[in-house]
C-alpha cells in the first residue's frame, strides 16, 4: 500500500484505486480494511493521526502521500 501511495505521491489516490493497486478489485473488501491499514502505516511512519503529515485524507475521496 505504501508503494501505490507513494507511486502517486502529491496527487489524491481514491480508495477504489488503491484496493484495485494492492489488492484485486474484485476482492470483497470494505474501506474499513483499508482505513486499519492506513492507520498502521501512519503509526509506522509515526504520523501524528491528528495532524498527519505524510499521509493526508482527502475526505470522500481518498489518500495522499506527502512528496517532501
Amino acid at each position: 500500500m505504501l508503494l501505490a501511495l507513494a507511486r502517486h505521491a502529491g496527487r489524491v489516490v481514491t480508495r477504489k484505486q488503491l484496493l484495485g493497486e494492492v489488492w484485486d478489485l474484485h476482492w470483497a473488501s470494505s474501506t474499513k480494511t483499508l482505513k486499519t491499514h492506513i492507520n498502521t502505516l501512519r503509526r509506522l511512519l509515526c504520523d501524528d493521526p491528528a495532524t498527519p503529515t505524510w499521509i493526508t485524507t482527502v475526505r470522500g475521496v481518498g489518500y495522499r502521500f506527502a512528496t517532501h
